[in-house]
């Protein structure tokens, strides 16, 4: 493949970014205002900040804190394209936290390498949320991807971690990219957003959770309906998640103390490549009391590129953009809501005890 065809895709990838962004206020903004005249009263609130990433100005790629140390090679969602003389520009969302710190660090697209690292300087806090911008070193080569970590420090010493891959070019103009993402999103909002959001709305709490049937690890059938009667967690994960294995032990916990009161979980692992790791973290892991299934996603890689079949995809169904998510479902098979292993926690001892 020739520089000018790989960057054409490089530079299709970020508007398709911008798209992303657009299309996910209208989605959020749909489903949150069903049936509530007050939104302020319904939201809960946020429990990490959240940064925005900008180019040419225009807000462009909304990221989420980890309060874990993610592998960089996995976080290539979208690309954040720098500015001139390598400007990366964006926004925090405090959410009522205080940031004391921010610092960076550049590695190389697959992790391996550390190209910068620095603490940001010249930024002030002011309210809800504030703007930075930082210049990265003269280290970086133009039309090469790399990965870029920001990571907030809170109070209390917390440190939150936030990715996305980014690219340098001073040939590419940014207007044209975004004129290019807002003609694209007005075509493809009535298709691929228009499923996202169906999605979405179909695993609000309150709504059945979309059943599925699979062979388990053992070979045996399974149907997620057959645990009706339980309080079930749904936990998507993958034996590569480093946060989804740190879980775990935690997980086991919850299932000692409250499984003999009704409660089941179910583990969707993305590891259809890769069945072999998916068992052995399963054993490692001690996980063997739960139920296991394969999310379901074909990969054809008979072209020499990557084709998704999505039509038995479990994630699919439950809109799942990130790991680990865990869901719960009640005993009548409607969903609860997504917690994180803490609230989770919180939730568990609210219905049992």
């Amino acid at each position: 493949m020739s520089e000018e065809s790989r960057m054409k895709k490089t530079i299709i990838r970020i508007a398709v970014c911008v798209v992303v962004f657009l299309a996910s206020a209208l989605i959020i903004g749909s489903i949150m205002n069903q049936g509530h005249n007050n939104m302020t009263m319904e939201m809960a609130p946020a429990t990490l900040p959240m940064i925005t990433m900008e180019s040419g100005g225009v807000a462009c790629n909304e990221l989420h804190g980890n309060t874990v140390e993610m592998d960089v090679a996995y976080q290539k969602d979208c690309i954040t394209l720098l500015g001139e003389g390598r400007q990366a520009n964006f926004t925090v969302d405090t959410f009522g936290r205080e940031i004391t710190g921010i610092s960076t660090e550049v590695r190389s697209i697959d992790g391996s390498r550390l190209i910068e690292n620095s603490e940001v300087t010249g930024w002030k806090a002011n309210g809800k949320s504030f703007s930075v911008s930082l210049t990265l070193k003269d280290l970086i080569d133009t039309n090469t991807q790399y990965s870029l970590t920001l990571i907030l420090e809170l109070e209390g010493e917390q440190k939150v971690y936030y990715y996305t891959t980014i690219l340098w070019n001073d040939d590419v103009h940014i207007s044209e990219i975004l004129e290019f993402a807002t003609d694209f999103h007005g075509k493809l909002y009535d298709k691929e957003v228009a499923k996202e959001l169906e999605t979405l709305a179909r695993v609000q709490p309150g709504e059945p959770a979309p059943d599925f049937a699979k062979e388990d690890v053992n070979g045996k059938p399974f149907r997620l309906s057959d645990l009706r009667g339980k309080y079930v967690v749904i936990d998507f994960w993958a034996s590569w998640c480093v946060p989804c294995r740190k879980s775990n032990p935690h997980m086991k916990e919850m299932y000692a103390k409250w499984h003999d009161k009704g409660l089941e979980y179910v583990y969707v692992a993305d590891n259809d490549s890769n069945p072999d790791n998916w068992r052995k973290a399963i054993k490692e892991d001690g996980l063997e009391a739960f139920h296991h299934v394969l999310r379901g996603l074909k990969v054809d890689r008979s072209n020499g590129g990557y084709k998704f079949d999505r039509t038995n995809d479990i994630s699919e169904k439950y809109a799942i953009h990130f790991l680990p998510t865990k869901y719960l479902i009640d005993r009548e098979g409607k969903i609860v809501g997504k917690f994180e292993s803490d609230e989770l926690e919180a939730k568990l001892k609210e219905i049992f005890e």
